[in-house]
């Protein structure tokens, strides 16, 4: 049988550490193995023809191996099925805890995602969790745990979570948290943080996120405090006493219409402080979301923070470093490079769609926190009295957003790169959030692996940037093919696999 090109080959210029495209060569990218290779400009030019033939014969062989080439495209198909569900599998033992103290929050910022519990009036918003529901939610955690479920982080959110009225009930979710040993983060607006100070000393807070928008005019135009004073010195200066108190900060400057030279701006604000030569410290660039949400008329988009970074005198790795969605490719595609491991094949595109458990005051339980205050989304609820989590027909809703489940995606170059996209995303542009949201995704990558790999083919000169998965998926037997397909056994599936999923992805999961 002649060989095809792979449905899921995409072939990209290779960008130097210079700026500039390497002259002669090109980048083969295979979104369902993770096979990335530099190959010759005549070889780039065949493939996008389909002029497979036409390939040198070792060339041929050596690209049949790594999956750039198939004469199976059906086993391809067969390959996506296994590599999902085993992911999924494996992974399904694992879970994270956000907990919403309160609804209420002491800003009224106009781009909130929240912004429609507004509506429901100060009465609904001043209702906080009660211990009891606490004791609930930790007993449920407890039943989890007896089956085999590690919940390993508790994430506070609101609102706004920490609310100095609040303080006593902070402390009793950190004292629950702490006794099943969950590393506990918090999202916050950061403006009465220093009344938590000793609290968060106290059980060793992993990181806190803080939001600013820009330097003081902007910032408090965008971020409004309810009561119409400004919100900038107070979060500056806590800021700093969180840092001076060993506890991390990542600040969060939000990027929207209006504001892209005053947020940058914030950073040379940062340097004056000292804060960016501090360990526990860091910052990223994130278009805003809710009605500003990327990929609209409404904001810049995360290329656009990109461009306005490297215009204001960054290079490309500065600048990817510290926009939210480029930092984090960066970070997956130097791990790869680095082929001490294999491309994480995950069906998801993240913890809402396997694992998160996101629980309001009254005991809601919502897959996603940006659909929290959407009754009629949440996926279950707490039983106090039973103390357990009681799910409806929502929850496998969520649970199957995988991608070899979404059709579009199935077929995609990019599946398991961009895994389907943001739920929350595809809901407020489709009304489904069981659709895919491709977004800015493709440019985003495009452009990271392009510079990453240049970068790295510069310095080591290696053809074959990357592991494939592609032969160990060939070396199975027709029986483990069918074990994977088919068993429910975490451990039958992990003495398949184990040599080439990541540690944090199989560690316990047997």
């Amino acid at each position: 049988m002649n060989s095809e090109v792979s449905r899921y080959e995409i072939i990209l210029p290779i960008i130097g550490r210079s700026g500039e495209t390497v002259k002669g060569k090109r980048l083969l990218v295979n979104g369902l193995y993770g096979a990335v290779d530099v190959v010759d400009e005549k070889t780039a030019s065949d493939l996008e023809k389909g002029l497979t033939d036409e390939i040198d014969e070792e060339e041929r062989k050596r690209l049949l191996g790594r999956g750039h080439l198939t004469k199976d495209p059906g086993r391809e198909s067969e390959d996506i099925l296994i590599l999902a569900r085993t992911d999924r599998q494996l992974r399904r033992s694992n879970a994270n805890l956000v907990l919403l103290p309160t609804y209420d929050c002491n800003f009224r910022c106009p781009y909130c995602f929240e912004k429609h519990r507004l509506a429901k009036g100060e009465k609904w918003l001043a209702k906080t969790m009660t211990t009891d529901m606490v004791d609930a939610i930790f007993g449920s955690i407890e039943k989890m745990t007896a089956r085999g479920v590690k919940v390993r982080s508790c994430t506070l959110l609101g609102g706004e979570p920490l609310l100095k009225k609040n303080i006593d009930l902070i402390r009793y979710i950190s004292q629950r948290a702490g006794e099943h040993s969950m590393e506990i983060d918090v999202i916050t607006n950061g403006y009465e943080i220093d009344s938590f100070i000793d609290l968060m000393k106290e059980f060793s807070y992993k990181r806190l996120q803080i939001t600013l928008d820009g330097d003081r005019e902007v910032n408090d135009r965008r971020r409004v405090h309810k009561e119409g004073c400004g919100t900038f010195d107070r979060i500056i200066e806590n800021v700093m006493l969180a840092v001076q108190n060993k506890i991390p900060v990542t600040l969060r400057i939000n990027v929207g219409p209006g504001n892209l030279e005053s947020a940058f701006s914030l950073k040379h604000i940062l340097d004056e402080k000292g804060l960016t030569q501090s360990g526990d410290f860091s910052y990223f660039f994130r278009a805003t979301s809710g009605e500003y949400y990327p990929g609209t008329d409404h904001g810049p988009g995360n290329p656009k923070v990109l461009d306005m970074l490297i215009k204001n005198g960054m290079t490309f790795d500065e600048a990817a470093d510290h926009e939210c969605d480029y930092s984090r490719l960066m970070n997956t595609l130097e791990g790869l490079f680095e082929k001490k491991d294999y491309l994480h094949a995950s069906a998801d595109h993240c913890g809402a769609e396997f694992g998160m458990y996101v629980i309001d005051p009254a005991g809601l339980i919502y897959s996603c926190w940006e659909f929290v205050a959407m009754e009629d989304l949440a996926i279950g609820k707490v039983d106090r009295k039973l103390q357990k989590f009681l799910f409806g027909f929502t929850m496998p809703k969520w649970r199957t957003r995988t991608v070899q489940n979404l059709p579009q995606c199935s077929k995609c170059p990019y599946i398991f790169m961009c895994r389907g996209g943001c739920a929350a995303r595809a809901y407020e542009a489709e009304g489904d959030y069981q659709r895919e949201y491709c977004g800015e995704f493709k440019e985003i990558f495009d452009s990271t692996i392009s510079h990453v790999a240049g970068k790295t083919y510069e310095m080591n000169a290696e053809t074959e940037l990357s592991n494939s998965l592609k032969k160990p998926l060939d070396d199975l037997d027709d029986e483990q093919r069918k074990i994977l397909l088919t068993s429910k056994s975490r451990k039958e599936i992990y003495d398949i696999v184990k040599d080439l999923y990541k540690k944090e992805v199989i560690d316990n999961a047997v």
